[in-house]
């Protein structure tokens, strides 16, 4: 823990390297979030709503994988 601030997850803003993506068509993309499974369109419906409740999350989308140019970089 950052003794300074308190913080756990300040020191995630030392020392980050951005020139190496996963996906690096998706350059705005912070985060991916995973869903798949028998009922899927009805849990990723409610994922998506309870996501958009919180005031941080600007932008959610969905992103079909198979027309990702860097595809390959993603493990299922």
């Amino acid at each position: 823990m950052n003794q300074e601030s308190g913080d756990l997850f300040s020191l995630l803003n030392e020392n980050i390297d951005e020139s190496s993506r996963l996906i690096p068509e998706l350059t705005k993309t912070d985060y991916l979030l995973l869903i798949k499974g028998d009922e899927y369109y009805h849990h990723s419906y409610k994922i998506t709503d309870a996501l958009k409740k919180i005031q941080g999350i600007v932008q959610i989308q969905e992103i079909i994988p198979d027309k990702l140019a860097s595809k390959s970089n993603l493990i299922f």
